[in-house]
């Protein structure tokens, strides 16, 4: 089975778009969306290590939880990247572009 999904996030999670005055919907109240498919994990890779320790340091009690539950860990595989920072409409990332590019570590 493959699930296409979607994730959007926007300034207005972090207060940003009400410290300036911008209502959530304003355009230049920044949304990033992602679209893509999920992918499930494989547990046992270093990917779904690094995945069930970041999980758990947020969620410690989930580490006891009955396998019986069936969860897994998945990840979405990251296809198109829309940027809506300003009037005009969305702008394509393209993602190749994107996951070329050197980051800088956030200090």
């Amino acid at each position: 089975i493959c699930l296409k999904a979607s994730l959007t996030m926007t300034l207005a999670q972090s207060g940003y778009c009400r410290d300036q005055a911008f209502d959530d919907q304003d355009p230049r109240c920044g949304h990033l969306i992602l679209t893509g498919s999920v992918v499930t994990i494989d547990s046992e890779s270093e990917e779904g290590y690094i995945a069930r320790e970041a999980l758990f340091q947020r969620h410690p009690d989930m580490e006891d939880w009955p396998e019986i539950h069936g969860w897994f860990f998945c990840k979405l595989d990251i296809v198109n990247i829309l940027l809506l920072n300003f009037y005009g409409g969305p702008k394509t990332i393209p993602a190749e572009e994107y996951f070329a590019e050197e980051s800088t570590p956030i200090l």
